[in-house]
């Protein structure tokens, strides 16, 4: 097992600079040790901002898990983070409830309206990816749209039918054609 934050170097143990926070083990996947983060919601969110502030990367990723960490805890503030002006923590905020397995319709509302404005490719996708996870019907007519414009980008649409099959529970992506099969059911479904 490794520790995070940081790169493995081969051996096992990670190597760079950590920006003095903690290190963590990881899993086979790169995936940290959810129940070695002990501290509150507040200094995970704060960590965070910190990170996304001085463009401090270990600093933004320890944070990000400390919030996943805390579970409903940090919901509030992972909710707050769809509103900040940067789009990568808007993304961040999205990725995150997505990994506590966030279900409350007022939480999906605001992952939607972030998906109307987003404003880069990435927390667009990163938004499709959380909305998808939860399953959430309600965010249906937004993939819809994304489905349907020609004007959206291929990496986007590719991650809007992703997350129609999974709300579907449908694999689309998985279809020769995937498009006209997601545009099929949309016309079917009446969505």
């Amino acid at each position: 097992m490794g520790r995070y934050p940081g790169t493995m170097d081969g051996s096992g143990r990670a190597s760079g600079d950590t920006g003095g926070v903690e290190q963590h083990p990881v899993d086979s996947r790169g995936r940290p040790d959810l129940r070695t983060f002990h501290r509150s919601a507040e200094f995970y969110a704060q960590l965070h901002l910190e990170g996304v502030e001085e463009f401090d990367f270990h600093k933004r990723v320890e944070g990000q898990w400390g919030l996943i960490a805390r579970g409903k805890d940090a919901v509030a503030h992972l909710v707050n983070l769809l509103h900040h002006p940067d789009p990568e923590a808007r993304a961040d905020g999205a990725a995150g409830l997505a990994q506590i397995g966030e279900t409350d319709p007022a939480v999906q509302s605001t992952l939607i309206a972030t998906l109307e404005h987003a404003a880069t490719h990435e927390e667009r996708d990163t938004l499709l990816q959380a909305l998808g996870q939860m399953r959430s019907r309600a965010a249906l007519p937004a993939i819809a749209r994304l489905i349907r414009s020609d004007a959206t980008d291929g990496d986007t649409q590719a991650m809007a039918i992703e997350a129609l099959g999974k709300i579907a529970r449908k694999g689309f992506d998985k279809r020769p054609g995937p498009r006209a099969a997601a545009l099929e059911y949309l016309a079917r479904s009446g969505a």
